[in-house]
């Protein structure tokens, strides 16, 4: 004689028959009728929420917690986590690691029309003193 055994498909610990939300995560936490709770409502179940405690209008990551915002304090175009000199002054120009350029290249090329003896010069490497315009561009 064979007995029908109840079924939990989704595994959340709701048997089908009583479950109104079939199709609950795996590791979600579920209440009696099987609906899923989001007690910070962050978007992720609790259960797989790895941050339950999330502020409320926080964007979070796939594991419910807070992502990390991009910052940028003195406005250099250097996010602040790879900012090695924060507080520049606006419209200065700065480099890759957020510090102040003071001088820059500039090669000055020969004219076609120069006299024989300068026809195989290099051209010449001038570093002139880097002057802030807007952009922080030299």
């Amino acid at each position: 004689m064979r007995r029908d055994v109840p079924v939990d498909s989704d595994h959340d610990g709701v048997f089908d028959g009583l479950d109104q939300c079939p199709n609950t995560p795996l590791g979600a936490t579920v209440n009696a009728a099987a609906a899923p709770a989001d007690t910070d409502g962050d978007g992720v179940l609790d259960g797989i929420d790895r941050c339950r405690a999330t502020p409320t209008g926080v964007k979070v990551d796939v594991n419910g917690c807070p992502l990390a915002e991009v910052r940028d304090s003195d406005h250099d175009g250097v996010p602040d986590d790879r900012d090695k000199c924060p507080n520049t002054p606006p419209n200065t120009a700065v480099d890759q690691s957020g510090c102040i350029i003071l001088f820059h290249e500039e090669r000055v090329l020969r004219p076609r029309r120069a006299p024989p003896e300068c026809a195989a010069a290099r051209p010449t490497l001038i570093l002139r003193a880097c002057t802030s315009r807007p952009g922080g561009q030299c």
